[in-house]
């Protein structure tokens, strides 16, 4: 029975984490240090600090620290705030964790996390790692995921919404960039939980290609969300395309025009792939399970293998025509090619968001996949 230390635990993956290591049978206690009081649990012992000065003061028997802690320079409403919290305080809990004789040591940092980089975050962050090696705990871990989303946030943030994406993409495009791929808060913390007491030495660093693996989809759950975009791109594809028919038989502008047949088309291909997907779900899940059965998985593993690399070209494609369609769209005079260029970009866009989803959930699958079939 082991005793974890927790900071951050009112934070997106603290708050996730804590729950996970209440409900965990072979967590005995859990300590943790915050600001504001958690709801009572047995299993929970809390240390409300409103200054972190006093956390010297404080003696520890535990088998392992996690600080689960992190703000933004908005949040932070300074530089030498936010320097306090990403960087001093966590190597003030890494001094604190050597001088209780704590053997184990795990934090959030990031991807790309350097004393040289440009980006004055990363800086930070990098500093932060620097200063908790030099500890020396005997196990110290550093997680270093790109952008975390799944966050249960009261405001939406359109900017990271869309670095969320982009960062999406280019992890998909290519696995030379999946380390940026973003990471879920709830798998983030199913990692840390997973990799608590391994018994390891020295220092060790996961990025997000190593923390998305644990990121899993059944069989079942992979095709009944697969259905579920099938079902939409062959409604609304056959919808759309009907209402852009209209409108391009109807405008008299050559520019509307052109942005109706760059989105019709789309239109028709998507409720044709729609349909196609919806036709070989139940294929495909008989496949499945007569493979599991007859003990010769591989089958099913190399069809997961080709729909990841389908999908692939098809974000290439995609990435490809919003490319023409801005050069379309932005170089011509020509108002019948503008419009088809416009028409293509937002035609584009709408793909490479339907395809990234699609891309993510097979990942899943095949994580899901090679861990339960091959046991």
């Amino acid at each position: 029975m082991k005793t974890i230390v927790l900071f951050g635990a009112t934070g997106a993956t603290g708050s996730i984490l804590l729950e996970q290591l209440i409900n965990d049978n072979q967590i005995k206690k859990i300590i943790t240090f915050t600001r504001q009081k958690l709801d009572d649990n047995d299993k929970v012992v809390q240390y409300i600090l409103k200054d972190f000065t006093q956390l010297d003061s404080i003696n520890i028997n535990a088998d392992s620290v996690v600080t689960c802690l992190g703000t933004t320079l908005k949040k932070a409403g300074s530089i030498e705030a936010f320097e306090k919290i990403d960087r001093d305080l966590i190597y003030q809990i890494a001094l604190w964790t050597k001088n209780n004789q704590i053997k184990e040591f795990h934090t959030l940092s990031s991807v790309g996390a350097s004393t040289k980089a440009s980006n004055y975050y990363l800086r930070v962050k990098g500093e932060m790692q620097e200063l908790v090696k030099g500890v020396e705990i005997e196990n110290t871990v550093f997680y270093q995921p790109s952008l975390l989303k799944g966050a249960d946030r009261k405001e939406f943030r359109l900017k990271e919404s869309a670095s969320q994406f982009f960062f999406q993409l280019i992890a998909d495009v290519s696995p030379t960039f999946e380390k940026y791929a973003p990471v879920d808060v709830k798998e983030m913390s199913t990692f840390i939980h997973q990799n608590l007491f391994k018994n390891n030495h020295g220092v060790t660093f996961y990025s997000s290609s190593e923390i998305n693996s644990v990121s899993f989809l059944s069989g079942i759950e992979y095709f009944n969300k697969e259905k579920i975009v099938a079902k939409y791109l062959f409604l609304l594809g056959g919808i759309i395309a009907a209402i852009q028919a209209v409108i391009y038989s109807l405008s008299s502008s050559i520019f509307i025009k052109g942005i109706s047949i760059s989105i019709l088309v789309t239109s028709i291909l998507a409720f044709m792939v729609g349909g196609v997907i919806l036709i070989q779900i139940p294929h495909y899940i008989s496949s499945l399970k007569k493979e599991l059965d007859l003990g010769t998985p591989f089958v099913e593993a190399l069809r997961i293998s080709k729909v990841i690399k389908t999908f692939n070209r098809l974000l290439t494609s995609e990435l490809l025509t919003l490319v023409g369609g801005t050069i379309l769209g932005f170089g011509f005079s020509n108002q019948l090619l503008q419009g088809i260029g416009f028409g293509a970009v937002f035609s584009a866009f709408t793909l490479l968001l339907i395809d990234t989803n699609l891309i993510s959930n097979a990942k899943k699958y095949n994580n899901w996949f090679l861990t339960e079939a091959y046991k």
